[in-house]
């Protein structure tokens, strides 16, 4: 009878799609290398023509309290002019960063062009100081990178370049009047790059808010991966695209570029209703939590300079040693009552697949059956349950030595909600065909 109990009551996730670490117990972890101890550089053109961009990431500098602190070990910060660079600041110490901002804030210069050379500054700082795989480079400037910089930065072999994520955030500026799709500007080379070289981005913002939207952007870099670009040559006439949500995906991200339209993620017929982290009128970051894995389609329809990126933020879990989950329930069924107290939803984000393998055969006793299915209940009433919600359920039942296999009873799919679950679990436990004892039906 005992060995019966612990048998019965093992529930394995075999196909675990994501799960409430906390909640759980589970340490969340990245699917690639770690994604701490990286570098984040801030390199800004620091003219008296960028100057109000300059003011506004001071005023919002504060976002780098708001980050993990693990994140990052060492800060880089550069200002430059048409001159080249003009002040380098390293440091582990995030508190002299601000420090570094208001200096620059404090001595703009006048030597300002609308094309520049700051790419091979920017690789160049990256290798003298180690930066780790996958550190963040915000390069903010009103200008773009003129061609001689552009073809020294392409030529460097990739082989030996520390992969980094570029993000080129072009200030709005009258003076230079350049746009991102077309290909004779300084500025679509540098997106470009950006975009496909750097696995980064690239977004026009009006001076005033680059430091809002350093403080809402950054944080969605951090544990997620790129998607895709679905736009062509930063243009979005008719921009339809479909990708693929995989189980371990908590949440979507949209950054758009664009005047006058707004991306849209459906699936099937069903639209969805996205949040705004960032929308300043053209520059946008959305978000989106999905309802389960599958196809989602993103549309976009704009004219002018416009751009399209998605990124998954994605949670793994791991538990001695790989990726499968076990949820154990033990209970001791000789007591009157089942000590389970269920929270309802509680564990409502936990996606998973459980497959409950049964015996109904002449060990469980007859009397006990109506409280191995009330705990059950209360078990998985915790959880979001059915084909349609976020925790899959479906059962199989083993009979006693009289049975000759297992019977696959109730697929994922035939478990719709918990109503669907009590209303099987009870034809399940009304089943008294096995009269014999024993599970030797479960070694085949």
């Amino acid at each position: 009878m005992k060995r019966f109990w612990y048998t019965v009551l093992t529930l394995v996730a075999i196909a675990v799609a994501f799960c409430d670490a906390v909640a759980l117990h589970f340490t969340a972890s990245n699917t690639t290398s770690s994604v701490n101890g990286k570098t984040l550089m801030i390199m800004i053109e620091a003219t008296t023509q960028n100057g109000a961009a300059v003011n506004s990431l001071v005023t919002n500098a504060h976002f780098l309290n708001e980050i993990d602190q693990e994140w990052f070990k060492t800060f880089i910060v550069i200002a430059f002019d048409a001159t080249g660079v003009l002040r380098s600041v390293v440091t582990t110490n995030y508190y002299e960063v601000y420090g570094a901002l208001s200096l620059i804030a404090h001595s703009l210069t006048g030597n300002s062009t609308c094309e520049e050379a700051f790419l091979g500054a920017a690789i160049d700082s990256i290798w003298r100081n180690n930066a780790a795989p996958d550190s963040i480079v915000y390069i903010i400037t009103s200008a773009g990178s003129f061609n001689a910089d552009q073809t020294e930065y392409l030529g460097i072999n990739r082989n030996t370049q520390p992969s980094i994520h570029l993000q080129y955030i072009l200030v709005k500026n009258p003076a230079c009047p350049y746009t991102i799709n077309n290909t004779y500007d300084p500025t679509f080379m540098t997106a470009w790059i950006a975009v496909n070289f750097e696995s980064g981005n690239v977004f026009k913002i009006d001076a005033e808010n680059v430091g809002s939207f350093v403080q809402a952007h950054l944080p969605t870099l951090y544990r997620t991966k790129l998607a895709a670009n679905p736009t062509n040559a930063f243009t979005c006439l008719d921009t339809v695209f479909d990708f693929n949500v995989e189980p371990d995906v908590r949440t979507i991200y949209l950054y758009s570029l664009s005047a006058n339209a707004t991306p849209i993620i459906s699936r099937g017929y069903a639209s969805y209703s996205l949040n705004t982290v960032f929308d300043d009128g053209y520059a946008r970051i959305l978000s989106l939590i999905p309802d389960s894995p599958g196809k989602y389609t993103v549309a976009l329809t704009a004219y002018g300079d416009c751009n399209l990126q998605i990124r998954k933020y994605t949670v793994a879990l791991t538990a001695h040693g790989d990726c499968n989950l076990q949820i154990r329930f033990e209970g001791d069924f000789e007591a009157n009552t089942i000590p389970t107290t269920p929270i309802p939803n509680q564990y409502q984000n936990v996606q998973a697949d459980i497959t409950l393998i049964l015996d109904v055969g002449g060990d469980v006793p007859i009397d006990k059956r109506a409280d191995l299915r009330n705990f059950f209940m209360n078990a998985l009433a915790q959880f979001d349950v059915g084909w349609e919600h976020n925790l899959h359920v479906s059962i199989i039942i083993a009979y006693g030595d009289d049975g000759i296999q297992v019977y696959y009873i109730y697929g994922f799919k035939d478990i719709l909600d918990l109503s669907t679950l009590n209303k099987a679990l009870a034809h399940v436990y009304n089943d008294t065909n096995s009269k014999k004892g024993g599970q030797t039906v479960l070694s085949e």
